[in-house]
């Protein structure tokens, strides 16, 4: 693969991840803003107010995990906001090694730092594009 592929790759990765971070401070913030845009949507799915009850069986804390996992490992799919916090990290952390790689110099088999400052620095920027197209100017 070459290496503008790779970046290419890493800054859609990391816009990923700033867009899924957008929309699960969205939900938990502004959830008005969310759910005047999206009117249909489930509330035990989306709103944070009610959807934490997923993760227990009935809805009660007291009667514990509504499935194996639903309180720990598996609490990504439980609700909106866990699910888009896992993608946040996951599409991020994916997105930063892919520009590691990207900066890789196979001939001299090393990182070369400038580029790779440079690169970082545009990532983040990337990133915060991202969580803004979605956080600030979708709702």
């Amino acid at each position: 693969m070459k290496r503008y592929h790779l970046l290419i790759l890493a800054f859609l990765l990391i816009t990923l991840g700033g867009m899924c971070y957008g929309l699960k401070e969205t939900v938990t913030h502004h959830y008005g803003a969310f759910a005047e845009r999206f009117p249909q949507a489930n509330l035990l799915w989306w709103n944070p107010a009610l959807s934490w009850r997923q993760k227990y069986e009935g809805g009660i804390q007291a009667q514990g995990a509504a499935f194996p996992g639903s309180t720990t490992v598996f609490v990504f799919v439980t609700d909106a906001y866990h699910l888009f916090g896992e993608l946040e990290r996951v599409f991020t952390r994916c997105g930063f090694v892919v520009l590691a790689f990207g900066m890789y110099d196979y001939g001299s088999l090393r990182i070369r730092p400038l580029p790779l400052v440079l690169c970082m620095s545009a990532a983040w920027i990337v990133w915060s594009a991202g969580f803004h197209l979605i956080y600030t100017l979708i709702f």
